[in-house]
């Protein structure tokens, strides 16, 4: 068996990098319209440390929103813990993804028991591709697994983590580009945006 260096980048098509950098600036500027507003009871003192948990539903249920179209270049599902707990998962011929926020681009979220047994799927590819005698290169029959990381107030960022086997630190990484905030939004963006700060709003009215 020989090794050959690849770009995690590869693992990903031009559409489906849209599609996850679409996700962030349609859930961040989804939260902005929450909270940024005075009027907003989002925006009052005692609900800011719920902004953390607010933005992470955004992104999940647009997620889940973006998963729904036809156009969708991955595939959805959704994983299940005890007590209820539902997130959503996302799926190319290589690599499954979970959503997360922090505060830093570069920091992984926090450990838990299954992240690390999902992070054991990415020991073969350590910046590396196996390559076989038929010279057919794989990556296994398992999909590695990283995060599309979320985060920042002034400047919001997305990034694609890939956790070193173990969990203990990062493999590779791949930067998405967001608009700047002066930046005038596609209308679809905008469009978007809107349905999923009124669904979100809707299920809270429900709930």
């Amino acid at each position: 068996v020989f090794c050959l260096d690849i770009r995690f980048d590869s693992l990903f098509t031009p559409p489906q990098l849209k599609f996850l950098a679409d996700i962030v600036q349609i859930g961040t500027d989804a939260y902005a319209l929450l909270t940024q507003n005075a009027d907003s009871p989002f925006s009052h003192l005692y609900m800011r440390p719920e902004g953390t948990r607010i933005r992470t539903k955004l992104m999940q249920m647009q997620v889940a929103l973006g998963a729904a179209s036809p156009q969708c270049p991955f595939a959805f599902s959704e994983r299940r813990f005890a007590g209820g707990q539902v997130i959503p998962q996302l799926e190319n011929d290589d690599v499954l993804l979970h959503t997360a926020f922090r505060r830093n681009r570069h920091d992984l979220p926090p450990r838990a028991k299954y992240k690390v047994e999902l992070s054991e799927r990415n020991s073969p590819f350590q910046r590396q591709l196996q390559l076989f005698g038929d010279c057919t290169p794989t990556l296994g029959t398992q999909k590695l697994f990283a995060f599309l990381i979320f985060g920042g107030e002034e400047q919001p960022f997305a990034t694609i983590l890939l956790p070193e086997a173990g969990y203990n630190g990062i493999a590779d990484e791949i930067e998405l580009p967001l608009l700047k905030d002066l930046t005038p939004k596609p209308k679809e963006i905008v469009r978007r945006t809107v349905a999923l700060r009124d669904e979100y709003l809707r299920g809270k009215k429900e709930g």
